[in-house]
């Protein structure tokens, strides 16, 4: 009995089995034809576009003992591909960087990759997942890595290269996987339906291809799911709907036309209907991002409304940021952007106004050829004057003690710019330098841990103030500082992190800095109140005492 899942069973077994990626495939082909293969490799990219596929297929192609017969690098049947095929293989060893991650893991690999193959020509590591590796074992796998016996290759696979060592990248030959297309998927999956005699549609398959979003695996797992939950002989894209929680495309259209109108009503609607239907959230909002900006392509190729275009963009985006993983309810959170984006076109039309200009017909030349050319230019002159409709003293007031007090909002938010008086001992970029500055030393102590001393750090303009726990840390710390560029490297480092260009000096206790700060501090309340049509009528300094 063959108890395979689909995407095992139907796994690539050779170069010409890889759906996509035939850049990828044909540098590796002439690779191994060319015999130029390379010590080490990182495959990265999404899930379910053949990194690990193709690390075995390479496996293969350069361990198969048959010979090559018309460009077939693979023959499946020898010993070894057999071996590799049915997972046997000792040569080629799979390892989870994820859950051996630490450095006794890697220091394992590095003594056991000394040895011979058992079998084979090469002894191929693969190592899944490999930016979960820790630092320390990252460190400790770039000698071997660097120059590893002839008889060892090593194959690294990530899905967030990013977040590798820049060492580790540098000695590798990198391959970087792109989502598969949705053509591509769909052949792959009619050739699975056709062997695997199920009876499917067409637009189902399609709809299949669309929310597996590039990903062969989700999309062979999704056909099998939907093989195994339909009771009927055939199956169609209204039963994918239903098993796979999606929405349909029709309920899609509504949903994205009642938010590009407006109708707030319609969008909460359809989105609680979809909920009550068990459709998964995260595949309304993907649908619906999908939908529009297939739509805000169509228009923006087809149509010359600017207006519609924009906003059509500025809806989009809302959408498109929307984070779920910081979101404790999904559905929540749909619906606020939903309601969000909605609105838009109701502070688009709506057009405030204070001053209401009635724009009189305008006479041209043409229309006064019987007149004489004085007259006629006087009345010209004086039909093109606007009609202004004056409004009350009460309005002028209002306008009035509006724009001062706008003036008062923006000369006090210029001077809290220029002066930003709040601690930043505890923030993420403060951490940051600390890290940073963990592993410079000075002549007997280094920079960071002197750092962690700090109870209070805060800029003001060209000075960075900072207020020690200890005097004696204070100190050790001033002395460091004189050593090297050590200050100079310090204060560019926290200008680019913090974006401050002028910062130039630090300094200690902060005493200058309580002297003015009750000249630049303002009182968050006074803004408010300002903004919601207060004034300010008397100022007075208050002292702490």
């Amino acid at each position: 009995m063959n108890n395979y899942v689909l995407y095992r069973k139907w796994r690539p077994k050779s170069f010409s089995d890889l759906v996509g990626q035939t850049a990828i495939r044909k540098t590796l082909v002439n690779a191994i034809s060319q015999n130029r293969i390379a010590h080490a490799y990182l495959f990265s990219g999404p899930r379910g576009t053949g990194k690990t596929s193709t690390a075995r297929i390479l496996a293969k192609a350069i361990n198969c003992k048959t010979e090559n017969i018309e460009d077939r690098l693979i023959c499946n049947t020898c010993e070894n591909c057999t071996d590799i095929n049915s997972s046997n293989s000792l040569d080629l060893i799979e390892i989870d960087a994820a859950s051996n991650r630490g450095i006794d893991e890697i220091r394992s690999i590095r003594d056991k990759s000394n040895y011979s193959p058992s079998k084979s020509l090469y002894k191929v590591y693969v190592l899944d997942e490999a930016h979960m590796l820790t630092k320390d074992a990252s460190n400790a796998l770039l000698k071997t890595l660097e120059e590893p016996p002839p008889h060892v290759i090593f194959i690294l696979a990530t899905t967030e290269a990013d977040k590798m060592e820049p060492t580790i990248l540098s000695r590798c030959q990198r391959f970087d996987f792109k989502k598969i297309d949705n053509n591509d998927i769909f052949q792959r999956l009619e050739q699975i339906a056709n062997d695997e005699k199920v009876n499917i549609s067409e637009s189902a398959i399609k709809r299949i291809a669309e929310i597996s979003e590039g990903s062969l695996r989700d999309a062979e797992s999704f056909l099998e799911q939907a093989i195994l939950s339909n009771d009927e002989e055939y199956i169609d894209i209204n039963q994918i709907n239903t098993i796979l929680g999606i929405t349909d495309s029709k309920q899609i259209e509504l949903l994205q036309e009642s938010i590009l109108t407006g109708n707030i009503n319609q969008t909460i609607q359809l989105i609680n209907n979809s909920v009550s239907n068990n459709t998964s959230i995260k595949q309304l909002h993907n649908s619906l991002i999908i939908s529009l900006r297939e739509t805000l392509i169509t228009q923006a190729s087809t149509s010359n409304d600017k207006e519609r275009i924009l906003h059509m963009a500025k809806c989009l985006k809302i959408l498109v940021n929307l984070d779920f993983s910081k979101s404790l309810n999904h559905t929540s959170s749909l619906e606020i952007a939903a309601i969000e984006a909605s609105m838009l076109k109701e502070n688009e039309d709506y057009i405030p106004s204070k001053v209401i200009i009635n724009e009189a017909p305008i006479k041209t030349l043409e229309n006064t050829a019987n007149q004489t050319p004085e007259n006629s230019i006087e009345e010209i002159i004086e039909t093109e004057k606007p009609n202004i409709v004056v409004p009350n003293e009460n309005i002028l007031k209002d306008m009035h003690s509006e724009t001062d007090n706008q003036e008062k909002i923006e000369t006090i938010a210029e001077q809290n710019t220029e002066v930003p008086n709040e601690n930043i001992i505890k923030s993420d970029s403060w951490q940051s330098i600390i890290e940073k500055f963990a592993k410079i030393k000075g002549e007997r102590f280094a920079i960071g841990a002197l750092l962690r001393d700090c109870r209070e750090a805060s800029i003001d303009n060209e000075k960075l103030y900072l207020s020690f726990a200890s005097n004696s840390n204070q100190e050790r710390f001033i002395g460091e500082l004189e050593h090297g560029r050590i200050k100079l490297d310090l204060i560019e480092s926290i200008s680019k992190t913090f974006q401050i260009s002028t910062l130039k000096e630090i300094v200690y206790n902060d005493s200058e800095k309580k002297n003015n700060s009750n000249n630049n501090s303002v009182n968050l309340s006074v803004m408010k109140a300002l903004n919601w049509g207060g004034q300010i009528i008397e100022e007075e300094v208050q002292n702490d005492e």
